[in-house]
C-alpha cells in the first residue's frame, strides 16, 4: 500500500489513494465467494446520500491502477492489491510476446470448440455434419472439423481485416466454384479478439514456463501460478465471447445473398443452425430420403430375386417387376447417374464413386450408392475389380457379398463399364438348351444360372470321367483316351477354372460346345460298357475278344422309315466304336 502513494502523487483529486485504500480494506474482510468489484468499490465510498453514482470515475480509476501493476483483478476474485511478488509477476507477463500465429490457434481453437457444439442442420430428417474451415490474413482453409462424411455442409470463417470485408466483393466471391457450397461467415472487428487471445496467449506461457517446477517455487508464486491459471481458463472462455459477438456482428454469405446473423437467431449458435438448414436445399438439390441397409442390399447378389425391399423397385428404380420376375432394370434416376459418371470417367475408384455422390449436389446415402452399382452388376452393365486384382462379372462371382459387408473392399476396389463378350441372347439360350437335354431341368437364360449349373455339375462329371479312364487303362491292351474324352477334360476344365467370374462361363461352354455334347455322349456309352464283367480280375485270365451280338441293346425298335434306320445304325456305330476304342475285339454273331 506504501507504493500506491507515490507512485499516484499527480493525482490531485486524492481518488486513487481513497480508492486502493478501499480495495485493501475489503481484500483483508472479504471471502472468495465476493469479488471485489467496481460496483462494491464505490459503494463503500459514498460518503453523502446525495452525491451522484461515482461509478464511472472508480471504474477509471481502478483501471488506471491495474495499468501501473498496483493493483490486479481476476473474475473470481476482483480487485486486489498486487503484492511485491504479484508486481514482478505481472512484469514479466508484460513483457512476453505473443505470436501472431499463437494468436490465429487461439482463434481457431474457440471456433473449433464452438463448431463442436452446434447442432447438426436437418434436411428432410437427415442431419448434415459440419464441414468447419478458417482463414485469416495469413492462413487459407485452416480445418476446423471433418466429420470423415462425405455428405457434409461447410462453413467457412473468415476472420479478416476491415479492408477485406467489403460486402459487394463478398456477394461476388460467395458465388465462385471453389465457394458455391459453402456458407461464408465474415467476421465484425478483430480488435477485442485480438486483445483477448494475447491476453490468453500470456497467461499460457507464464503457466508453461513455471508450472513444471511448481514445487520449488517460493509459496507466493505458487498461488500466483493458481491464479494464473485460473484467469487462463476464464480468458478462454471469453475468447469465444468475444468471437461469437464479432461473427455476430459480421455478414453470412451465400452464392451471392448476404444475410444477417441477427436476423437467423439471437445467438452465434442458433443463427448458424438456421442458416445451414435454410441454405441445405440449394446445396444439395437431387437429395432423397430414401435410404437401406445391409440386409436390404443383400437380394442383389443372391441367385434368386425374391422379396427384394420395395425401396429397390418403388424408390431407386433398381428392380422391375417383369412377368411375375424382377430384374434389374436400373432405370431409376439415381442408378442412371450413377452408371453415367463411371462411363463418364472411363473408371471409378469405389472411394471416389462415393464421395462424388455424397458431396454436393447429391448428398446419397452410401448404401444406396452401394446398391445402384450392385444392381448395374447384376445387369451386367459393369465389372469391378477387386483390390487384389479379380474381377467381378456377375453379382454371384466371389467377392460379391464383400462390397455389401467390407467398408473398405467397396472403397479400394475399381469400377469399370462391362466389357462387350459378344455373347448374344441366342448364344445363351442355346447353351441354356443343351444343359437342359443333357440334366434334364430347366435353366434359365441367364449367366448366372448358367455358371450355377457349370459349378453343380461338372466336378461330378470329371470325376465321372476319371473313373471311365481308370476303367479303360486296366482293359487288355490300353492305350490312351479316345480324343472325345481328352477333349471333354480339356473343355471340363477350362470351363470350371472361370466358374468364378459368371460371364466368363458362358464364352467357355460356347467354345467348348462341341466337345462338351461329344464328350457327354461317349462318356455315358463307356459307363454302359465298361462294367465289372467287363473288366478280368486278373491280367492273365482277361478275354482278348468278346462276342457282341447284333441285335444286343437293339430289342424292341420299330422301323417304319429311312430316319429311324438310319439313327438305328448310328447307334449301333457309336456301340461299336466305344468297343473298339476300349481295345477289345468284337465279333459278330
Amino acid at each position: 500500500m506504501a507504493r500506491v502513494p507515490r507512485r499516484c502523487a499527480q493525482d490531485e483529486s486524492g481518488l486513487h489513494v481513497r480508492v486502493a485504500r478501499v480495495v485493501a480494506l475489503l481484500e483483508s474482510i472479504q471471502d472468495d465467494k465476493t469479488p471485489t468489484t467496481a460496483a462494491l468499490v464505490g459503494q463503500c465510498m459514498v460518503d453523502r446520500l446525495d452525491r451522484g453514482s461515482q461509478l464511472g470515475p472508480i471504474t477509471e480509476a481502478l483501471e488506471d491502477l491495474r495499468r501501473r501493476n498496483l493493483v490486479s483483478y481476476s473474475e473470481k476474485l476482483g480487485y486486489k492489491l498486487q503484492s511485491t511478488a504479484g508486481e514482478e509477476w505481472e512484469r514479466e507477463r508484460r513483457d512476453l510476446g505473443v505470436s501472431a500465429e499463437t494468436t490465429a490457434e487461439s482463434v481457431q481453437e474457440a471456433l473449433r470448440l464452438l463448431l463442436a457444439s452446434a447442432e447438426r442442420p436437418r434436411h428432410h430428417g437427415r442431419p448434415f455434419p459440419w464441414f468447419g474451415r478458417y482463414s485469416d490474413g495469413q492462413r487459407q482453409d485452416a480445418i476446423l472439423a471433418d466429420p470423415r462424411d462425405e455428405a457434409v455442409l461447410t462453413i467457412d470463417f473468415r476472420f479478416i481485416n476491415s479492408e477485406e470485408r467489403s460486402e459487394s466483393a463478398w456477394i461476388k466471391r460467395s458465388s465462385e466454384h471453389t465457394l458455391k457450397d459453402r456458407l461464408v461467415w465474415v467476421a465484425g472487428s478483430r480488435t477485442p479478439v485480438l486483445e483477448v487471445a494475447r491476453e490468453l496467449g500470456k497467461s499460457r506461457a507464464m503457466v508453461k514456463r513455471h508450472d513444471g517446477r511448481k514445487e520449488s517455487l517460493p509459496t507466493a508464486r505458487r498461488h500466483l501460478l493458481d491464479h494464473e491459471s485460473d484467469r487462463s481458463d476464464l480468458l478462454k472462455k471469453r475468447l469465444q465471447s468475444v468471437i461469437t459477438d464479432a461473427f455476430m456482428a459480421g455478414t453470412i454469405y451465400f452464392r451471392a445473398n448476404p444475410l444477417r446473423p441477427g436476423d437467423m437467431g439471437a445467438s452465434f449458435l442458433k443463427s448458424l443452425v438456421t442458416a445451414g438448414t435454410r441454405v441445405l436445399p440449394e446445396v444439395y438439390p437431387y437429395f432423397i430420403t430414401t435410404n437401406l441397409s445391409p440386409g436390404e442390399l443383400l437380394p442383389l447378389i443372391e441367385k434368386d430375386l425374391s422379396g427384394p425391399s420395395p425401396k429397390l423397385v418403388h424408390d431407386l428404380k433398381i428392380l422391375d417387376l417383369d412377368n411375375g420376375r424382377h430384374e434389374p432394370a436400373c432405370t431409376g434416376l439415381v442408378p442412371s447417374q450413377v452408371r453415367e459418371k463411371i462411363e463418364a470417367d472411363q473408371g471409378i475408384g469405389g472411394a471416389n464413386l462415393l464421395a462424388h455422390f455424397g458431396a454436393p449436389p447429391y448428398g446419397y446415402p452410401i448404401n444406396v450408392v452401394k446398391a445402384c452399382t450392385l444392381g448395374l452388376l447384376r445387369a451386367g452393365k459393369l465389372r469391378i475389380q477387386l483390390e487384389t486384382g479379380e474381377f467381378l462379372t456377375g453379382h454371384g462371382d466371389a467377392g460379391a457379398r464383400d462390397l455389401i459387408e467390407k467398408d473398405r473392399t467397396f472403397r479400394r476396389a475399381t469400377i469399370d463399364k462391362a466389357i462387350d463378350d459378344g455373347i448374344s441372347p441366342q448364344t445363351r439360350a442355346r447353351v441354356a438348351k443343351f444343359f437342359e437335354t443333357q440334366f434334364g431341368i430347366h435353366v434359365e437364360r441367364d449367366d448366372n444360372a448358367i455358371a450355377d449349373i457349370v459349378a453343380a455339375r461338372f466336378p461330378n462329371i470329371a470325376r465321372e470321367l476319371r473313373e471311365v479312364e481308370e476303367r479303360l487303362a486296366r482293359l487288355p491292351g490300353a492305350s490312351d483316351p479316345p480324343p472325345a474324352l481328352i477333349a471333354l477334360q480339356t473343355a471340363l476344365e477350362a470351363c470350371t477354372r472361370v466358374v468364378r467370374q459368371a460371364r466368363q462361363v458362358v464364352p467357355q461352354v460356347k467354345k467348348h460346345l462341341d466337345a462338351l455334347r461329344d464328350g457327354f455322349q461317349l462318356l455315358k456309352v463307356y459307363q454302359a460298357e465298361l462294367g465289372d464283367a467287363a473288366i478280368a480280375p486278373d491280367p492273365g485270365d482277361r478275354p482278348t475278344m468278346r462276342p457282341f451280338t447284333l441285335n444286343e441293346g437293339l430289342r424292341d425298335h420299330e422301323l417304319r422309315t429311312e430316319a429311324d434306320v438310319d439313327a438305328m445304325l448310328a447307334q449301333l456305330r457309336e456301340r461299336l466304336l466305344a468297343q473298339i476304342h476300349a481295345g477289345i475285339r468284337v465279333r459278330l454273331r
